[in-house]
């Protein structure tokens, strides 16, 4: 009879032993899941102050700075300049923190506010399609619905729609809407393929303004923080004349080098299409992380400063903002 017993007695400690290793387990989880948490929370607070102190150096540099060639010439070696560089700024703390901290221009992208008619959707074909890709109809067909998605004497419904109540007859109001029209997923194909550069067709899209705030589409895309793809569609730049590009682009962001100077060959010609001065509409991102990258917290903020960048009902001294974004 011993020998059963002490065979139950061994499996009942086997199994006090695995339930008291699972426990273990599960209560080391909670504490990391509740420990990452309340990082996050902390981190929280610091991206919003930080977010805070970013819009106030942006807005005293202004007022201090008021000629905004984002590439001026620094004075002092330890002088801090805000513009809308598109660099990101990073700083440590005591604690182990990671305070990242980019300015960006929002006028950049191509502009689908407002009324689409032939002529705005004559320019997009004209830097979005080349010889080959001009003559596809699958690809004709996104600038056909796009004409007729915002018109509102259009009464057809092109079958993709199904029994969603689009097309919306009427000014988008997202700049996402334009993934709503049929025939967009062969168009960003080809734009992939005649980029090729980490595309990412979100930051071909400008943003869209308030009610009551107005923007030309005359007006230019800030070169500083436009993207690759969209230097390359705008200027229809050739292979070796990308790579200059991307010399220039490393020399500004490493060394400071203005792009005149870095690219000679190209900056008369990027004048045509891009503007080199800040346009009063910012865009700025602030991302907080303990050490190794743990915990991120994101914020993004779209403002106008003051009664520069595009027309407004009435004239204002301050802040107005656009968009707010929290990740």
């Amino acid at each position: 009879m011993k020998g059963p017993v002490l065979i139950i007695v061994i499996m009942i400690m086997m199994m006090v032993f695995m339930f008291s290793g699972e426990t273990s387990a599960v209560a080391n989880l909670s504490y990391r899941q509740s420990l990452i948490r309340s990082r996050q929370i902390d981190n929280y607070y610091l991206a919003e102050s930080r977010m805070a102190e970013g819009i106030w150096n942006l807005y005293s540099d202004i007022r201090l700075n008021k000629n905004r060639v984002i590439d001026r010439e620094i004075l002092e070696e330890d002088e801090a300049v805000f513009t809308a560089d598109n660099i990101w700024r990073v700083e440590n703390s005591e604690d182990g923190q990671e305070f990242h901290l980019k300015i960006e221009d929002a006028y950049k992208g191509f502009s689908f506010s407002g009324k689409l008619d032939s002529k705005a959707i004559a320019d997009l074909k004209r830097n979005w399609l080349n010889e080959e890709n001009s003559q596809d109809l699958d690809v004709l067909k996104f600038f056909d619905e796009l004409r007729l998605y915002s018109s509102s004497s259009n009464l057809e419904k092109a079958e993709e729609y199904a029994d969603f109540d689009m097309p919306r007859r009427a000014p988008m109001q997202y700049a996402e809407e334009v993934l709503w029209v049929p025939g967009i997923e062969n168009v960003i194909t080809e734009l992939n393929e005649e980029t090729q550069l980490n595309f990412d067709f979100s930051q071909l899209l400008a943003p869209f303004p308030p009610q009551g705030v107005k923007i030309s589409r005359k007006n230019k895309s800030n070169f500083y923080s436009a993207s690759l793809s969209e230097v390359i569609l705008r200027a229809n730049l050739q292979e070796d004349e990308v790579e200059e590009l991307l010399e220039g682009k490393r020399l500004w962001s490493e060394e400071r080098v203005p792009f005149s100077e870095g690219m000679p060959n190209l900056y008369s010609r990027l004048s045509k299409f891009f503007s080199f001065k800040e346009s009063g509409v910012y865009k700025l991102s602030v991302k907080v992380t303990d050490q190794g990258a743990q915990a991120p917290v994101s914020r993004t903020v779209l403002l106008q400063l003051n009664s520069r960048g595009p027309a407004r009902l009435g004239k204002f001294n301050g802040i107005s903002y656009w968009e707010w974004g929290a990740f």
